[in-house]
């Protein structure tokens, strides 16, 4: 994931209105079909008429979650999958200078 994107991801963040958002109305098996309205603790965000209406920027997050979520996933498991490299050269290079300082090694 590039900076430009985790950028675009945070400005649709912080541009919609914030959280937490929670449905007004029952859930049903086949989905949210009786829910009347989406909710957040300061007003309305979408309303149950015909269909569900969102106005910008609230269009443009929820239009986005579904590729930003499993981007953002993607993005910490590859991160997360570096760590144990990076953490082994810390301690590879904390011990060359333990070394060079004639610092006996640990067992932390």
């Amino acid at each position: 994931m590039t900076p430009e994107q985790l950028a675009e991801i945070r400005a649709r963040a912080e541009a919609a209105t914030p959280g937490p958002w929670s449905w007004v109305g029952a859930a049903t098996s086949t989905g949210w079909e009786d829910a009347e309205e989406l909710a957040h603790p300061e007003g309305i965000i979408a309303t149950a008429d015909g269909g569900y209406w969102f106005e910008p920027p609230n269009s443009d997050f929820v239009a986005h979650a579904r590729t930003d979520i499993p981007a953002l996933l993607d993005y910490i498991e590859e991160l997360e999958a570096r760590l144990p490299l990076r953490i082994e050269a810390l301690e590879n290079a904390l011990a060359a200078v333990n070394a060079l300082r004639g610092v006996e090694p640990t067992n932390a």
